[in-house]
């Protein structure tokens, strides 16, 4: 089985970048739990990218079970962006999909 191999999500062609400086870039596969620790002290306008690819649903959350993002499904192309005020529960995020699914996420704040 060949790699799998997800498109770039810091510059995306066509998409200005998010205000602020990026405070993670990361990549992994399955479950996992994601420290915005640059998130824990102090609000700040929040622009998040995620891209995946496998099968199976993903939701994003913070450490207190908010809701952050819902993906019906990866399939490997769409770049899905959201954007909040943080609060301290952002600190800790944890995305909630299939072991065999890859992903990548990146964070902004301003």
């Amino acid at each position: 089985m060949a790699p799998v191999i997800l498109p770039g999500i810091v510059d995306l062609k066509g998409s200005t970048t998010p205000a602020g400086a990026m405070v993670k870039s990361t990549a992994g596969k399955g479950e996992s739990d994601v420290a915005l620790t640059a998130l824990a002290k102090k609000s700040k306008k929040v622009t998040i990218r995620f891209v995946c690819s496998g099968k199976g649903p993903v939701k994003v959350t913070d450490s207190s079970g908010g809701f952050i993002l819902n993906v019906a499904g990866c399939d490997g192309t769409s770049v899905y962006t959201t954007g909040f005020r943080s609060s301290p529960a952002d600190a800790l995020v944890h995305l909630s999909l299939e072991q065999g699914v890859n992903w990548r996420f990146a964070v902004w704040a301003a």
